[in-house]
Protein backbone atom coordinates (compact mmCIF):
# COMPACT_ATOMS: atom_id res chain seq x y z
CA UNK A 1 0.00 0.00 0.00
CA UNK A 2 1.76 3.46 -0.86
CA UNK A 3 1.47 6.21 1.34
CA UNK A 4 -0.62 8.86 0.70
CA UNK A 5 1.13 12.33 0.20
CA UNK A 6 -0.59 15.41 0.74
CA UNK A 7 -1.35 17.57 -2.67
CA UNK A 8 -0.61 21.43 -2.35
CA UNK A 9 -3.66 23.63 -0.81
CA UNK A 10 -5.05 20.25 0.80
CA UNK A 11 -5.70 21.36 4.29
CA UNK A 12 -4.33 19.90 7.52
CA UNK A 13 -6.53 18.79 9.50
CA UNK A 14 -8.02 16.31 6.16
CA UNK A 15 -4.34 15.23 5.27
CA UNK A 16 -3.91 11.52 5.97
CA UNK A 17 -0.82 9.99 7.53
CA UNK A 18 1.85 8.51 6.39
CA UNK A 19 2.27 5.32 8.21
CA UNK A 20 3.58 2.05 7.35
CA UNK A 21 1.31 -1.18 6.93
CA UNK A 22 2.09 -4.14 8.04
CA UNK A 23 2.35 -6.87 4.70
CA UNK A 24 1.35 -9.44 6.84
CA UNK A 25 -0.98 -10.34 9.80
CA UNK A 26 0.92 -12.58 13.10
CA UNK A 27 -1.91 -14.18 14.67
CA UNK A 28 -1.79 -14.62 18.56
CA UNK A 29 -1.34 -18.38 18.45
CA UNK A 30 1.92 -18.22 15.97
CA UNK A 31 3.23 -15.28 18.09
CA UNK A 32 3.38 -17.77 20.98
CA UNK A 33 5.33 -20.15 19.08
CA UNK A 34 7.41 -18.28 18.33
CA UNK A 35 6.68 -16.21 15.15
CA UNK A 36 7.48 -12.86 14.76
CA UNK A 37 5.56 -10.06 15.98
CA UNK A 38 6.08 -6.78 15.27
CA UNK A 39 3.43 -5.26 17.94
CA UNK A 40 4.40 -5.32 21.57
CA UNK A 41 1.79 -3.27 24.08
CA UNK A 42 4.06 -1.89 26.65
CA UNK A 43 1.36 -1.05 29.10
CA UNK A 44 1.10 2.10 31.09
CA UNK A 45 -1.69 3.88 32.52
CA UNK A 46 -3.45 7.11 31.75
CA UNK A 47 -6.17 9.19 33.44
CA UNK A 48 -8.08 12.67 33.20
CA UNK A 49 -9.98 14.52 35.39
CA UNK A 50 -12.10 17.64 34.08
CA UNK A 51 -13.87 19.92 36.31
CA UNK A 52 -15.75 23.47 35.44
CA UNK A 53 -12.62 25.63 34.87
CA UNK A 54 -9.65 23.08 35.05
CA UNK A 55 -8.03 19.88 33.73
CA UNK A 56 -5.44 17.44 35.52
CA UNK A 57 -3.74 14.73 33.12
CA UNK A 58 -1.72 12.08 34.57
CA UNK A 59 0.29 9.39 33.34
CA UNK A 60 2.95 6.69 34.72
CA UNK A 61 6.69 6.67 33.29
CA UNK A 62 7.11 2.90 33.06
CA UNK A 63 7.65 1.34 29.71
CA UNK A 64 7.48 -2.39 29.83
CA UNK A 65 7.14 -5.78 27.80
CA UNK A 66 5.71 -8.62 29.64
CA UNK A 67 7.55 -8.89 33.21
CA UNK A 68 10.44 -6.89 31.55
CA UNK A 69 11.19 -3.45 32.41
CA UNK A 70 12.51 -1.45 29.56
CA UNK A 71 12.81 2.18 31.28
CA UNK A 72 11.21 4.28 34.48
CA UNK A 73 11.50 7.19 32.61
CA UNK A 74 9.37 7.59 29.42
CA UNK A 75 6.32 10.06 29.40
CA UNK A 76 3.47 9.16 27.90
CA UNK A 77 2.09 13.19 28.02
CA UNK A 78 2.39 15.38 25.39
CA UNK A 79 1.71 19.05 25.24
CA UNK A 80 0.33 20.25 21.88
CA UNK A 81 -0.65 23.94 23.04
CA UNK A 82 -1.09 25.96 25.47
CA UNK A 83 -4.68 24.71 26.50
CA UNK A 84 -4.06 20.81 25.15
CA UNK A 85 -2.04 18.05 25.92
CA UNK A 86 -2.52 14.12 24.75
CA UNK A 87 -1.96 11.65 26.39
CA UNK A 88 -1.07 7.64 25.01
CA UNK A 89 -0.64 4.20 26.65
CA UNK A 90 -0.32 0.95 24.74
CA UNK A 91 2.73 0.54 21.71
CA UNK A 92 5.24 3.44 22.76
CA UNK A 93 6.53 3.35 18.92
CA UNK A 94 3.21 4.08 17.79
CA UNK A 95 2.20 6.78 20.53
CA UNK A 96 5.22 8.53 20.17
CA UNK A 97 4.89 8.23 16.07
CA UNK A 98 1.24 9.80 16.99
CA UNK A 99 2.46 12.72 19.37
CA UNK A 100 5.01 13.72 16.27
CA UNK A 101 2.39 13.49 14.06
CA UNK A 102 0.33 15.71 15.60
CA UNK A 103 2.93 18.15 16.83
CA UNK A 104 4.17 18.51 12.90
CA UNK A 105 0.20 19.42 11.72
CA UNK A 106 -0.16 21.66 14.42
CA UNK A 107 3.20 23.84 13.73
CA UNK A 108 2.00 23.07 9.68
CA UNK A 109 -1.00 24.96 10.73
CA UNK A 110 0.62 27.84 12.91
CA UNK A 111 2.73 28.51 9.73
CA UNK A 112 -0.14 28.90 7.75
CA UNK A 113 -2.78 30.21 9.44
CA UNK A 114 -0.01 33.00 12.07
CA UNK A 115 -2.10 30.61 15.24
CA UNK A 116 -2.59 27.73 17.24
CA UNK A 117 -6.19 26.05 16.19
CA UNK A 118 -8.84 25.22 18.81
CA UNK A 119 -8.57 22.43 20.83
CA UNK A 120 -12.36 21.17 19.42
CA UNK A 121 -10.33 21.60 15.99
CA UNK A 122 -7.12 19.61 17.40
CA UNK A 123 -10.02 16.79 18.47
CA UNK A 124 -11.25 16.81 15.47
CA UNK A 125 -7.94 16.60 13.20
CA UNK A 126 -7.27 13.07 16.05
CA UNK A 127 -10.39 11.92 15.14
CA UNK A 128 -9.83 12.18 10.95
CA UNK A 129 -6.20 10.69 12.09
CA UNK A 130 -7.22 7.43 13.85
CA UNK A 131 -10.18 6.78 11.91
CA UNK A 132 -8.12 7.24 8.65
CA UNK A 133 -6.32 3.94 9.86
CA UNK A 134 -9.40 1.79 10.66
Amino acid sequence: MAAHVPTQGMDVFHAPPAMLVPTKEVSPLEAAKGGFNPYVNNGGTAVAVAGKDYVVVAADTRMSTGYSINTRTTTKITKLTDKCVIATTGMAADARTLHKMIKARLQWYEHQNGKNPSTPAIAQMLSNMLYYRR
